[in-house]
């Protein structure tokens, strides 16, 4: 059977050669980098889909081993605490999550993989798996009783229930939300057809040495994506950025909502549609 390109094989675009994936030492061959590489040939693919697959493949593997898993973890919560290591994850989030060429490339791998079904079903037979995991339940559990017991977190909790809208969603579900960003962002939602739940899972987070719970705004089941919906100027703040790594390093993908998509449907529906984790943004390079 013959090979097809962009399934089994890339060409390179300087040299004429086939290869699985494009890597940044191939491109210093030719004199380049990731960005020279991108100005030069623009958004082309630097990665069979095959190769994605068989990544994800044995990512899933390896995810398996629940040794594995707690190291993983660990090793993140360590380096986190790292200031210097936290600044240099901080601004590389800012720079591709502000780079519109590295969007534009990750849209295309995107709505490719989108597109296969068996990928979506798994993708949220695996997060529901995981919620029903004793495990975690009781990991939940615990962590929310030695909250309560901090007064300060109480009264948070009380002071933020005071501030919260009712909102009447176009299926007639009343969900109390936090801000008028939220309520027009789930208002869009609703005119778009798209299914969301409001602060659908807890992730923990290390910030100034001390553990925190952080709940996303939305979760799109039918994407697999989290929405946080914040103001542009207090996106990148160090406590916020520590709360979207929580995501990432969780596996899971999260996207910033601000100002602009408050009253634009189409680019709302073009960033959920082409939105993907930091992380695996991070890998096509």
């Amino acid at each position: 059977m013959s090979k097809v390109e962009g399934v089994d094989y890339i060409v390179c675009p300087v040299c004429g050669k086939h290869y699985k994936k494009i890597t940044g030492g191939h491109m210093m061959t030719h004199g380049l980098n990731i960005t020279s590489f991108r100005e030069k040939f623009g958004n082309i693919p630097t990665e069979c889909e095959n190769h994605i697959k068989l990544k994800s493949i044995n990512e899933k593997k390896v995810m398996s081993d629940e040794s594995f898993r707690k190291h993983r973890s660990e090793s993140s919560k360590m380096q986190w605490e790292d200031s210097k290591i936290r600044e240099k994850r901080v601004n590389a989030i800012r720079k591709h999550h502000s780079d519109e060429s590295f969007r534009e490339r990750c849209r295309e791998h995107s709505k490719k993989v989108w597109m296969d079904d068996a990928y979506k079903k798994e993708k949220v037979a695996r997060m529901r798996e995981s919620n029903k995991r004793q495990d975690v339940k009781a990991k939940r559990s615990k962590n929310m009783l030695r909250l309560w017991q901090d007064p300060e977190f109480v009264r948070k909790v009380f002071d933020s229930q005071s501030r919260w809208i009712d909102y009447i969603d176009c299926y007639g579900n009343t969900i109390k939300l936090k801000s008028s960003y939220e309520v027009n962002i789930c208002s869009l939602l609703g005119e778009l057809d798209i299914k969301y739940e409001y602060e659908f899972k807890r992730f923990g987070y290390y910030f100034k040495g001390g553990y925190h719970s952080y709940y996303p705004d939305i979760y799109l089941k039918d994407y697999d994506l989290y929405l946080e919906i914040k103001p542009d100027k207090l996106q990148g703040t160090d406590k916020n950025m520590a709360k979207f790594q929580s995501v990432i390093d969780d596996g899971c993908n999260i996207v910033y909502v601000g100002e602009d998509y408050l009253d634009n449907k189409e680019g709302l529906f073009d960033l959920i549609t082409t939105s993907t984790t930091i992380r695996k943004q991070q890998s096509c390079e």
